[in-house]
């Protein structure tokens, strides 16, 4: 007979939180509810369901004790929906609502990630924090109906696209480009003209408000985020380390052979880093333990271990040393190869390394031509931001 599957409910004893573990409970769930330790015991809610749930103490506010409930009971899915959800105290006591509904629901991501449970979360608190939504703006949803995304090297093509951010202002009008499948395009211009914007609208952390932006010769809104995703290296100036090993950083948690990530590592540069540290692939690191030369090379590491076929960077060595930066570009030119690429960037030693240069201003392309063409025209846009000292 097949073991039962546990939940985990924070909040049980609310309204919402007794529904659902009476839904649990029809459909063979072993429910385990959170309650905190107060004076007064309040189980109204679930005093009829008393004796088929398992009520465990705990607080969101409390991280040692989600680890060890995560620990202990190992859920199959968890349901977050404790939360100060009562609209006039969360005015009263504000910094204990921010958090309980914000850091309350890393503590518990964290508890199930350090403790290495394999579970389906819900966090029913994010309507409370940000307010219901028509139609959910992007989905990680499995959907067999749509297609896949099955070239390796894509065709980027931006056509007609308009976006703003906020309704009465404006970011791209009409931008409309092509990047060949293995070609390198880039992206240059003043900060706010949009440049960005392409590289967002690209990993689709937004979607354009009119227009086109394909990949592979499909709308991405035609795309899961995982199947476009999966496809895309994004490497950007802000680089998040996670306090974890130099394994779970490089690989997100995920499972990867130990060879492979040393041999990457050294292939960006960071063999003798590797080297020098106590356990190898095990010590854990920190966003304080790493200088911003190592958390940038360690940014192209995880894009090499994905290895896709297209690579976004968003203007990956602007805040390096120039020593540093040179063992990144020796780094970059190694990510270069045989990938559609579109760069961001105002270093001369990156823009060499592309085929073509669109100079953005104001949310429009103002100039576009190969990148050789460009720098030898005296007359050029792109010369001229040379001589202003915008690029370097």
């Amino acid at each position: 007979m097949a073991a039962k599957r546990k939940a985990f409910i924070t909040g049980i004893t609310g309204q919402d939180g007794s529904y659902l573990a009476e839904i649990l409970l029809e459909q063979g769930y072993e429910v385990y509810g959170m309650v905190r330790r107060s004076s007064s015991f309040n189980t109204a809610r679930v005093d009829h369901i008393f004796g088929e749930i398992e009520l465990v103490f705990g607080d969101l506010a409390d991280g040692s004790v989600m680890n060890q409930l995560m620990r202990t009971i190992r859920p199959d899915e968890v349901y977050n929906l404790g939360a100060q959800s009562h609209v006039r105290v969360s005015f009263d006591i504000p910094e204990y609502t921010a958090d309980i509904a914000g850091l309350g629901t890393l503590r518990l991501l964290d508890a199930i990630r350090e403790e290495g449970v394999r579970c389906r979360f819900y966090e029913a608190g994010s309507s409370e924090m940000f307010g219901q939504v028509r139609e959910p703006p992007q989905t990680e949803a499995i959907d067999d109906d749509k297609p896949a995304l099955r070239i390796r090297t894509p065709r980027i093509e931006f056509s007609d696209v308009h976006f703003s951010y906020r309704t009465d202002e404006a970011v791209l009008h009409g931008m409309s480009f092509v990047a060949e499948p293995g070609k390198r395009v880039a992206l240059i211009g003043g900060t706010g003209s949009g440049k960005s914007t392409i590289a967002s609208l690209l990993f689709r952390h937004n979607d354009p408000q009119s227009g086109q932006v394909r990949v592979g010769g499909h709308d991405v809104r035609n795309l899961t985020l995982r199947a476009l995703r999966q496809r895309i290296g994004l490497v950007t100036q802000q680089v998040h380390i996670f306090d974890a090993s130099v394994r779970d950083n490089l690989t997100f948690f995920e499972p990867a052979d130990d060879g492979t990530l040393a041999e990457i590592l050294s292939s960006v540069g960071l063999g003798e880093w590797l080297g020098r540290l106590p356990a190898g692939l095990d010590p854990k690191i920190s966003a304080n333990s790493v200088s911003a030369g190592e958390a940038q090379l360690l940014a192209f590491a995880r894009v090499f271990l994905k290895d896709p076929g297209l690579v976004i960077l968003d203007e990956p060595s602007s805040r390096l040393d120039p020593a540093t930066e040179a063992q990144v570009q020796r780094a970059l030119g190694a990510l270069l190869v045989d990938r559609t690429v579109i760069l961001i960037a105002h270093r001369l030693d990156a823009l060499r390394r592309t085929n073509e240069i669109l100079v953005i201003d104001n949310g429009a392309i103002v100039e576009r031509g190969p990148t050789a063409s460009l720098l030898d025209d005296p007359d050029s846009v792109y010369a001229a931001l040379l001589r202003t000292g915008a690029l370097t």
